[in-house]
This record gives structure tokens, sequence and C-alpha cells, in this order.
């Protein structure tokens, strides 16, 4: 791709239009940032129902709230 084509798929387009001087420079960072993050991330966390039983009592719930039973 392009420096334009790219340009056009992220926004800059978009950035003229609106009126907003977009920052064209480069990101840098090191290996030590990255490793940061990701021991400070959450990492790939479920939240949520994590198997059948518990989406069908969350389904239950919803239905029994929608029909005013709760």
């Amino acid at each position: 791709l392009t420096d334009d084509i790219k340009a056009k798929i992220f926004g800059l387009t978009s950035a003229k239009l609106y009126g907003v001087d977009p920052i064209t420079g480069t990101c840098s960072f090191d290996r030590s940032e990255i490793v940061d993050t990701q021991l400070t991330s959450f990492g790939n966390a479920t939240y949520g129902p994590r198997t059948a039983a518990q989406v069908q009592r969350i389904q239950q719930t919803d239905l029994a709230t929608i029909h005013g039973l709760l």
C-alpha cells in the first residue's frame, strides 16, 4: 500500500473533512515497553458466561425480567 492509500484508509481524509490536523509522525517504543504492557494488562480474560448452563441461566433471568417476573 502506498502512503496515500494508507492515509485514506486510516483517516486522514476524514481528519481533513472535520478540520483536524492529524499527527503524522511515527510512534516509537522499545521491547521493554511492550513487555511491561503485556504484564500489566488483563490478558484474554473472559467476562461473562463460560458454560452452556451459565448462558441458559442468564437467558432465563432475562426472560423473567422481560415478563415482569423478577
